[in-house]
């Protein structure tokens, strides 16, 4: 491999990156949001939502894998056009673009949300969403990789954090409040888990970073590891939420930022909210930096302008702050939104169902990646030659 490749292969989302985006673009604001939605269903049962959580968002990423092996170094929108045509598949690497748009306003009620009651009360929030969206399209404005590189770091430090705040905090709490296991019942627990798999369906919009990927050979593992690993954060979380809160749990907004001011380490250090608010403030930087990417660059794709690439960034931050205060003025009203049986089956269809139907008629119409190549169909036959006679 000459010097100009190995450059360009650096300079290109590595598995492990690709690992950490896919999680934390799940995490960010789900760490926050989440426990809520569930709190309207379950108490003693909610651990029970994350394993179940793992079971149901496992299929969406192995869809997503299958469409980034078989289309190596496309992005959705190049995926759709391939499989469905060039304009049926821009006019779905558009819609699928743009559906990010409302994902980010959620994002931006749990981000001002948060802010508000933990640090900055007094804060226009216009100027909060502002400021944020902005720093994250400085370090989107020449690419994804950026933003891959600083989820990388930051994962393991949100790891370290989240199990310094599980180990601390389990001499607080009270194994009572979880039993006895699965108390409320099946119906209700696999109804709590619908929010959440909804959420994490939100681990297709790496597809539209497929240009970006150095390698689609260890896409699946990548993909299937971050799914696990999101399941393990929320075993942690929302067992140790129990705990510590009881049959409080469902009075607070935040459960794991309350249980997070509950908790000590030691004599001078009283609290690990502090540690914690800042793993939430930069997962969710992360989660907005990979929903903001796959709006500019899969909107200037499917325009099949890629000047309109910075441009389109721009005009995501503006529908970031605008549409967060117009579509959901306030988090009671997200939660009551994200907890609507319409909402969530239209999530999935979006989010798991599109990148389901590009890959069913890919596979259908033997279109892939490699061009000139079927994947189906009879083998070409092999032309007879005959050997050369031997005196």
């Amino acid at each position: 491999m000459g010097i100009l490749a190995r450059v360009r292969e650096m300079a290109k989302v590595t598995p492990l990156q690709l690992t950490s985006l896919a999680l934390l673009v799940i995490v960010g604001a789900a760490i926050l949001v989440l426990p809520t939605t569930i709190s309207r269903h379950l108490a003693q049962s909610a651990w029970m939502v994350a394993v179940l959580f793992v079971v149901g968002v496992l299929p969406v990423a192995w869809v997503a894998a299958s469409l980034l092996r078989r289309f190596p170094g496309r992005s959705f929108v190049g995926m759709a056009r391939t499989a469905l045509g060039r304009l049926p598949g821009s006019i779905l690497g558009l819609a699928f673009s743009l559906w990010w748009v409302l994902v980010l306003a959620v994002t931006g009620r749990v981000l001002a949300e948060f802010v508000t009651i933990a640090l900055l009360d007094r804060t226009p929030q216009a100027v909060l969403l502002g400021v944020f969206g902005l720093s994250v399209a400085v370090v989107l404005w020449r690419g994804p990789v950026p933003l891959a590189r600083l989820a990388e770091v930051a994962t393991p430090l949100i790891f370290a954090i989240m199990f310094i705040w599980f180990g601390a905090g389990l001499r607080e709490g009270d194994v009572r409040y979880l039993l006895p296991i699965g108390a409320e019942g099946l119906p209700r627990i696999l109804r709590a888990t619908l929010t959440p798999v909804a959420f994490g369906s939100s681990i297709a919009a790496v597809l539209l970073m497929g240009r970006y990927i150095q390698t689609t050979r260890r896409v699946g593992p990548a993909l299937y590891l971050a799914v696990v690993l999101v399941g393990t954060i929320g075993v942690m979380a929302e067992s140790l939420s129990t705990l510590v809160l009881g049959f409080l749990r469902p009075t607070q907004t935040f459960p794991y930022f309350k249980t997070a001011r509950l908790v000590g380490l030691a004599g001078f250090l009283e609290r690990v909210d502090s540690a914690f608010a800042l793993g939430i403030l930069l997962g969710i930087f992360i989660t907005c930096g990979v929903l903001l990417f796959a709006v500019a660059d899969g909107v200037a794709e499917s325009l099949s302008v890629r000047r309109a690439y910075r441009p389109a960034l721009g005009l995501g931050v503006v529908a970031f702050v605008v549409l967060t205060q117009v579509l959901f003025p306030t988090f009671a009203g997200l939660v009551a939104v994200l907890d609507s049986w319409l909402v969530l089956l239209v999530a999935l269809a979006v989010q798991a169902g599109l990148p389901l139907v590009v890959l069913a008629v890919a596979r259908l119409r033997g279109k892939d990646g490699r061009a000139g190549v079927p994947r189906t169909g009879p083998r070409p036959r092999r032309r007879y030659r005959p050997r050369a006679r031997q005196s």
